[in-house]
């Protein structure tokens, strides 16, 4: 299982770096001819909202970086994605990571790296982006790097990151199921009693194109589909009603293990 998941994250590193060196831009509009596919039939709406973060800049941490500072993690503050942060803190303290190996799936910064790392955690990041890493505690590969040396981990992460699976803004292959197929792929990283730590947006279900996905009631079962809730902490299906829902953009977070059969 996890030769398959090697040979999907050379593929794709490949297919996000030749787009990188060709300076392809997202496409503006969803593809007529996988509409059907995106929006289920028609039965999840789409909004517009475009981004093209195919060309930004390469990636440099360093222990001066301000997302890497153990201070604001003992503090428990919050950033980007503000209450989420909170809610992953509840989660590490309920599930704890010390002494395990823990990969967290794509960052542009090493704050979620950061809390992992003052909660126990031996923290690599896959990232396909290029990162000029100098925090010693810290191992940031490629997925061809990755490839060359493959590993399982006790711990995975991926905080608001899967819902942009498929949809191009970072150069990545346009795929309907992207999401879901990245959410099965997970599955073959991870050790046999591993947990995964998931955030992504929820709210009435929606396709934001090219930037994200909202999970609701149709396409949030989807996305979990094959894994056990150990806990979740932020989330209550009063949040798929759009009428009571304050915010689009919460993201709780749930401890998923995989369903074995």
């Amino acid at each position: 299982m996890i030769y398959r998941f090697l040979i999907y994250l050379y593929l794709r590193c490949r297919t996000l770096r030749n787009s990188l060196l060709s300076a392809e831009r997202p496409p503006k509009q969803m593809p007529a001819h996988l509409r059907a596919e995106f929006t289920l039939n028609g039965t999840i709406p789409v909004k517009r909202w475009y981004v093209n973060d195919v060309n930004k800049k390469r990636l440099k941490w360093t222990l001066h970086s301000p997302e890497w500072n153990f201070e604001h993690v003992k503090a428990e503050k919050q950033r980007y994605y503000g209450n989420t942060d909170a809610l992953f803190y509840k989660a590490l303290k309920s599930h704890s990571i010390r002494g395990k190996e823990v990969v967290i799936l794509g960052s542009e910064s090493p704050w979620y790296e950061c809390i992992s790392c003052f909660y126990g955690g031996r923290v690599t990041t896959i990232e396909y982006r290029t990162v000029d890493c100098q925090i010693p505690e810290l191992r940031v590969l490629t997925p061809e790097e990755f490839s060359q040396n493959p590993q399982t981990f006790d711990v995975a992460v991926s905080i608001s990151s899967v819902e942009h699976d498929g949809l191009g803004r970072y150069g990545d292959p346009i795929a309907p199921h992207g999401d879901l197929e990245a959410m099965q792929r997970l599955k073959n990283i991870l050790t046999e009693d591993g947990v995964l730590f998931l955030s992504v947006p929820i709210g009435p279900d929606l396709v934001v194109w090219n930037s994200h996905r909202i999970y609701g009631p149709i396409r949030f079962p989807m996305l979990i589909d094959g894994w056990e809730v150990i806990q979740s902490f932020g989330f209550d299906e009063s949040l798929f009603d759009a009428k009571r829902l304050g915010h689009w953009y919460i993201q709780p977070v749930w401890i998923l293990k995989p369903q074995h059969s």
